[in-house]
């Protein structure tokens, strides 16, 4: 090979090189971006997963506490109710 052959498969391969790094530049900072993007959608989600994991947990509250209300409400009815029996039975003899 002579040496102006040479000069030129140098200057071609520099060329190529030159433009690789530029696309591994631009690939990096493409990923950069989506990993930002990535990682807003990520901190988003768990912050809607909060929030709906504390629904769920005022709900199961909430649906104990009625339960509790109906128990109390449905014992009162029955205290009355044996109580009004056991009066009547006791006033009839």
């Amino acid at each position: 090979m002579r040496a102006d052959e040479v000069k030129a498969l140098v200057d071609t391969l520099t060329e190529r090189l030159n433009t690789t790094n530029k696309l591994l530049d631009e690939l990096k900072s493409e990923h950069k971006q989506l990993l930002q993007a990535h990682n807003d959608h990520r901190r988003e989600a768990e912050k809607e997963h909060a929030v709906l994991r504390r629904e769920v947990e005022e709900l199961k509250k909430s649906k104990d506490l009625w339960g509790n209300r109906l128990f109390t409400l449905a014992m009162c009815f029955i205290s009355a109710i044996l109580g009004g029996i056991i009066t009547f039975y006791v006033k009839k003899t």
